[in-house]
């Protein structure tokens, strides 16, 4: 038997098939799509255009500004399927189980992204689906305030292998806030008059000693995530996101602050692509968080370091919005496996790394703090020649090294848990080779290999630094 999967971000529907060899997007044309959504077949009055993606596809490297044109879009197409179809009518009736199908929800994991994710998973059975052509699914989330966030999915049985198949899951995923939430998702197959109404409520907890109390302040209550994020690096960077973390930072004196991550596609990731794809999702979603404070009296830069190349990939000056579309372009495909260990060993070894992190401190000047957050991997299997020390004529430079020491948590989420919030974050681990090679600068390494760590690290940071006399 297996298993479909349709992932519903409002505007684009995704139907995928598990096989022994992965996953693979079913062929479906544009014309069973456009018959599935038709003014003959669902809904008189409304045209609507629904955009296909698969891995490698044109739509993956759409511009943000066509991205964002589509969120429009999609946000247009809710409404109107809410407006159209008897909504309110099902929900003033309550709950139905008129239709074979189960509603999961869950929201108890803190994100990289420093966010809580709460998914909402609608699985239809073989049995129902072979009783209708076209399926239409309403989903909406209403917070304590009473505001009210929609979204929607379909399903067009036509285009399903059915004798084959077990179940149909439609599934919705979003950034939320701690509080209360009520869940109302309908599913109706409107030629037959028929549907069913889920009725839950939901209590969303927040973080147990949360480091960061006032991060979330001006956030909306839920945020759903955009289609494309899917794929490839949209994925790690939650471009789709609007919403900002709120790190405001306080200081005694002037704060210069560099965001510095590397991306080497090294065979440290033992050549499978998988791992350096999940350290380079953990990586920049960790730059990301980072990029938002926003330090009072000061500025803040970022830059992409690759090691193989000996050169900054990629800069921006000064961060209010981050250029997405530009690192996107940097980073290019990147692939693991690029650099072999004897090279790390021996002409890649960390001196270009060196020389850039005391180029930038001697960029320092007066008395304005300079703190250079630098995110990366373990640097144990580089090799260390014995340098003169650094010659640095300003001492108000630190260096924070966040060192991801584990590759498996990177791309995943940990349940939220009060007792791993308040873990120190001082990694234990040798670290005199680091200190060394950047002597007499100051360095503190933190060891990050959960959300919990990152969102530790920005709060020690961001204290330290407000602490700096």
């Amino acid at each position: 038997m297996r298993k479909h999967i349709l992932y519903c971000r409002g505007y684009i529907l995704l139907l995928v098939c598990h096989t022994p060899n992965g996953y693979d997007l079913l062929s479906r044309t544009p014309k069973s799509f456009m018959a599935m959504l038709s003014p003959a077949s669902v809904l008189p009055g409304i045209a609507v255009v629904l955009l296909l993606l698969c891995a490698g596809a044109p739509a993956q490297n759409a511009t943000l500004e066509k991205n964002a044109a589509l969120e429009k879009e999609s946000a247009s197409i809710a409404d109107k399927l809410f407006a159209e179809v008897p909504f309110e009518q099902w929900l003033a009736e309550g709950q139905r189980q008129e239709l074979s199908w189960r509603v999961s929800l869950s929201a108890d994991q803190l994100s990289l992204h420093q966010r809580i994710v709460l998914h909402v998973h609608a699985t239809v059975s073989a049995g129902e689906l072979k009783k209708h052509a076209h399926l239409l699914a309403l989903l909406r989330i209403t917070d304590a305030n009473r505001k009210e966030f929609k979204n929607y999915g379909t399903v067009d049985t036509t285009a399903l292998d059915l004798p084959h198949l077990k179940e149909v899951t439609l599934d919705w995923s979003a950034f939320v806030l701690p509080g209360e939430y009520k869940i109302a998702l309908a599913l109706s197959d409107l030629s037959a008059g028929q549907h069913g109404m889920v009725l839950k409520k939901l209590h969303v907890n927040g973080l147990g000693h949360d480091p960061l109390p006032g991060i979330w302040t001006n956030l909306p209550s839920v945020e759903f995530w955009a289609p494309f994020r899917e794929f490839g690096l949209d994925q790690s960077f939650h471009s789709d996101i609007k919403g900002r973390l709120n790190l405001p930072l306080a200081t005694k004196r002037p704060v210069h602050l560099d965001v510095l991550a590397d991306v080497t596609p090294s065979e440290l990731f033992t050549g499978h692509q998988g791992a350096y794809t999940r350290y380079l999702f953990g990586v920049l979603a960790t730059w990301k968080d980072f990029s938002q404070i926003e330090p009072a009296g000061g500025s803040i830069n970022g830059a992409l370091l690759d090691l193989k190349q000996q050169k900054v990939i990629w800069e921006q000056k000064n961060i209010s919005t981050v250029d997405w579309a530009g690192m996107k372009n940097a980073l290019g495909e990147k692939t693991a496996g690029l650099v072999s260990a004897k090279d790390l060993q021996n002409r890649y070894n960390p001196v270009f790394l060196r020389e850039e992190l005391a180029r930038r401190a001697s960029e320092s000047t007066g008395d304005a703090l300079h703190v250079i957050v630098l995110i990366g991997g373990p640097l144990g299997a580089y090799n260390f020649p014995r340098l003169n020390p650094i010659q640095v004529s300003n001492e108000n430079t630190v260096i924070y090294f966040l060192q991801f020491e584990s590759q498996e948590h990177l791309a995943g989420n940990r349940p939220i848990s009060n007792r791993a919030i308040s873990t120190p974050v001082i990694s234990n681990r040798p670290i005199s080779h680091m200190r060394e090679m950047l002597s007499p600068l100051r360095v503190r390494v933190l060891r990050l290999t959960s959300a919990a760590d990152i969102r530790r690290a920005l709060a020690l940071i961001m204290n330290e630094i407000a602490q700096t006399q």
